[in-house]
């Protein structure tokens, strides 16, 4: 029997070391784990994977793709299984489809003799 967590060891070595929340300023992506569980059977690893840019966003999913199938491949079985569920986007991407529900904010903020704020959400 292969112990899981030192294949989940493995996985974890595979990701950029520098690309995680501590490494990363700004707008950069990372990979942040962010609960690790195991036993010598089965071990459990969640991610949160961001990144601002959707086409980065998705090489990052394949990274994590790429990750588990080389290890499986090396071992000879499907030790890693890889579940990606989409959460959380870009928040220019949800509002720039529904820009105008910001410039009538804007616009009564300004009759209201409000200087509005307007910056990226990061």
């Amino acid at each position: 029997m292969v112990n899981s967590m030192t294949i989940a060891s493995q996985f974890i070595d595979t990701i950029p070391a520098n690309e995680v929340p501590e490494q990363t300023t700004g707008y950069e992506g990372f990979f942040h784990l962010h609960t690790m569980e195991g036993k010598v059977e089965q071990t459990l690893l969640k991610y949160i994977i961001r990144d601002h840019d959707m086409e980065l966003f998705q090489q990052r999913k394949e990274t994590m793709k790429s990750a588990a199938e080389k290890i499986n491949n090396e071992l000879g079985k499907e030790a890693i299984k890889v579940e990606i569920k989409d959460q959380y986007f870009n928040m220019r991407e949800k509002v720039e489809p529904v820009m105008y529900i910001v410039d009538i904010a804007e616009e009564v903020m300004e009759d209201l003799n409000i200087t509005p704020l307007i910056k990226p959400i990061s």
